[in-house]
Order: C-alpha cells, then structure tokens, then sequence
C-alpha cells in the first residue's frame, strides 16, 4: 500500500483534510479509520461531506451504528464500530465483503486494525490511521490505488502551502 503522512495542526486543518479527500474519491470507496476517541476521525468525515455542501449535523454514530447521508454523487455511509462485538465485526465484514452491487462510499470509524487489509479485490480502499502528536494530530493514509495516493499528495500540497 501506498503511505502518506500528514500533521494536522488544527480543527480546520482536518476538516481541509476531509475536504480534499471528498474531492478526489469516487465511488465505490471504502475508508477504514482506527484511532483514538478524539483523534479526528469524525472531524475528517465533516470536512468530507463540506465538500458534498455540508448540510447535515455530522455526528459520529456511536449509538446508533450506522447512519446514511444522500449527496448529488452518492449514498455516503458512516459507520461506528465501536460496540460491536468480534462475532458481529466478522458479520459485519463478512457481509460488507460479499455485496458487490455496492456502489457507495462507506466510512467505517473504530474499524479493527487486522480488517484494514481484508478485502484484497478492493482497487479503491484507503486505511486511515489517527495519531496525538503534542499540539496536534498524525494522520496516516494508506491506500491501495496509487493514482489517488498521487493525486491527493500532490493536491494536499498545493492547498497546504496556499494555506500558509
């Protein structure tokens, strides 16, 4: 897989992050994001869904499990994991791997480390990987398709160094 590293030194650092990242994907997309509580991975899905025009509360679906939001492109899935079970996590990516009519874009919080490359087949699947720095956060994106590591590299750049 393909790594990309990156320092986010703020809220709207990461929420530019997500932003840059809903610019680039295209469907299907799987995203698998393993961090820490508070380490960003639902302020990154917010500034992913800016891009879509930010008009639902984004809210990590702890509870709840799941929670589908419809753009003009397509169905986005956000999906927390975190009380699940290891019966029901292997369900869960048991079936998640045996739909292949899906043609959404799917970000799956509190995935389980050893998940994150258990779909081979998969060209266009990302692991992001949540990181505390002192006075920031340590994002790391592997992702299989070296056209979109390449293209997100070179995008995030430019808009990192408009930014200041």
């Amino acid at each position: 897989m393909n790594q990309i590293s990156i320092i986010s030194k703020n809220w709207e650092h990461t929420l530019l992050i997500g932003y840059i990242l809903g610019k680039l994907t295209r469907k299907p997309f799987l995203f698998e994001c393993i961090g820490e509580l508070g380490s960003g991975k639902t302020s990154l899905i917010k500034g992913y869904m800016q891009y879509f025009g930010n008009e639902w509360k984004i809210k990590s679906p702890t509870f709840n499990i799941f929670k589908e939001y419809s753009t003009f492109y397509s169905n986005i899935y956000h999906i927390d994991l975190y009380r699940l079970n290891q019966d029901e996590l292997n369900g869960f990516y048991n079936a998640l791997y045996t739909h292949k009519e899906c043609k959404s874009i799917i970000f799956i919080e509190w995935a389980p480390v050893k998940q994150g490359e258990r779909n081979k087949d998969a060209l266009f699947q990302a692991l992001i990987v949540f990181n505390f720095l002192k006075n920031s956060r340590l994002f790391t994106l592997y992702v299989k398709n070296f056209y979109f590591f390449l293209t997100f590299s070179s995008i995030f750049l430019y808009y990192k160094r408009d930014a200041g």
